[in-house]
């Protein structure tokens, strides 16, 4: 039991990269950075860049007013995928948990 709270604690408080790590390594790839301020006060953070063959490469950052990362998502040529999404996973765990008991 002690297990499962501890990893749906770590869950809540886990933050990710900062934007300004994401940023950093962005702008080391020479890769584009946008940064825009959301309507609930969060912030999304976008990197383009270009890989062989041409390739558009979109990863989006979505982070909190605590500036924790809460959704991630990736776009190759024009499809978009969620990579993560912090409230996601933790509802999931949470029904995994009661699945179990």
């Amino acid at each position: 039991m002690n297990k499962n709270i501890d990893e749906l604690a770590n869950l809540i408080m886990y933050s990710g990269q900062s934007i300004q790590e994401v940023i950093n390594e962005a702008v080391k790839s020479n890769n584009s950075v946008c940064i825009n301020k959301l309507s609930d006060g969060s912030k999304e953070l976008t990197v383009e860049s270009i890989i062989t063959y041409n390739v558009k490469i979109i990863d989006r950052y979505i982070y909190d007013l605590d500036g924790k990362l809460t959704k991630q998502y990736i776009s190759i040529n024009g499809k978009e995928r969620m990579v993560f999404d912090k409230y996601q996973e933790l509802l999931l765990k949470i029904e995994e948990k009661e699945n179990i008991a």
